[in-house]
């Protein structure tokens, strides 16, 4: 189901499902592409419901605080 028909027929909470879902399974980009939609029409989607972009470089600095965590616990 492409953005458009999950805002007319969904509400808003099946696009804000509909956007994290995406965003979760691969970059801003595919899940555009996934939603039928243009980047920037899926940005402001997610800021109209409330669903949190990903911040760039953010997946490496949780996985470095991972990293760490697991070495300071073996210490």
């Amino acid at each position: 189901m492409t953005l458009a028909q999950l805002r007319r027929e969904g509400g808003a909470e099946a696009v804000r499902a509909a956007i994290v879902a995406a965003l979760a399974t691969g970059t801003p980009a595919d899940a555009a592409r996934a939603l039928g939609c243009s980047w920037g029409a899926l940005r402001s989607a997610a800021r109209r419901v409330g669903a949190r972009w990903p911040v760039p470089g953010e997946a490496t600095r949780v996985a470095r605080a991972a990293a760490l965590d697991r070495y300071r616990a073996a210490r």
